[in-house]
This record gives structure tokens, sequence and C-alpha cells, in this order.
């Protein structure tokens, strides 16, 4: 019996020894012979970042049939980093009267997210807003997804209006 409980420590001794050996990451393969420089990182490593080209169509307004895809980035509004949601939605007016849809999607998305700084409880942060310009913008953006210039282009006259006050 003393001879089990002494070959029982002595498997969970050797156990734990091995355990940090079990814990090593992979190390790069070593060198090759000779004193020659290390073998370079895979080409596709060593290859700048591609970046997807940005879009002129709106994107993501309505839920997609695919999750999984990849939506080309909308185009960045020339502003100012102090402009404000008035700002934005004079700039999603002008963009969407010059036809790019997808410059007056960001502008009013940007708006909105300026619209939307407000103080509340940490419990209540996931409250939709209740504030009358959100709403305005919330709608002309959702006009903007039906693709309904008419609509949209009154929606964010209606919240230039309210912006200004």
């Amino acid at each position: 019996m003393r001879s089990m409980t002494r070959a029982a420590m002595l498997v969970a001794a050797a156990g734990t020894l091995a355990m940090p050996a079990f814990a090593q990451t992979l190390s790069p393969p070593p060198a090759p012979l000779g004193g020659t420089a290390p073998a370079q990182a895979p080409a596709a490593l060593n290859a700048p970042e591609q970046k997807l080209p940005v879009t002129t169509v709106p994107t993501g307004l309505v839920p997609s049939s695919r999750p999984e895809a990849v939506l080309a980035p909308l185009p960045v509004p020339d502003m100012p980093a102090d402009a404000t949601v008035h700002d934005f939605l004079v700039n999603a007016r002008q963009a969407l009267a010059a036809g790019r849809a997808a410059l007056a999607q960001e502008s009013l998305e940007r708006a909105e997210s300026r619209a939307l700084t407000r103080s509340v409880r940490p419990s209540r942060a996931g409250d939709p807003s209740g504030q009358a310009l959100v709403r305005l913008i919330s709608r002309a953006r959702a006009a903007l997804a039906t693709g309904d210039e008419a609509v949209t282009t009154q929606r964010i006259d209606a919240a230039i209006a309210a912006a200004k006050h």
C-alpha cells in the first residue's frame, strides 16, 4: 500500500514538472546551417495591408441575408474634427443632391452619433434615445435605405431645421 502511494506521488510530481513543457509555444524555425541569414517570413506576411475600395452606394442599411459578407467602407466626409450635428446634416443634404448616397449615409450616421451624446444612467444606456433630433435623423436614414431621394431630402431638411435650435 505504501509503495502504491509513493508511486502515485511520483506520477503526480512527474506530471506537474511536465506541465510547463506543454504550455510552451512553438519557436521559429532555426537558421540554416553554415551561418547564412535567417529565412525570410512568408511573402503574405511582408505584403502591404490591402484596403477595400470605398463604396459609392449606401451599405448595411438593411439586414443582409449573408451576415458574413464584408461591406466596403463608406466614404469619409471631409469635415473638421469639431463639426456639429448641423454640419454633418448639411453635408448629407449636399451629398444626396450631388448623387453621392454613400457619403450622405456616412454623414447621417455621424450626425446621429453626435446627437446621441447624452448623459443617462448605465442601466438605460441601451434604451433608444427619445430625442426628437435623433428620431428625425433615424427616419432620414430609413428613407435613404429605401432609395427614396425625395423623402430622404425632406427628412434631412427637417433634421437640419431641428438642429438649428
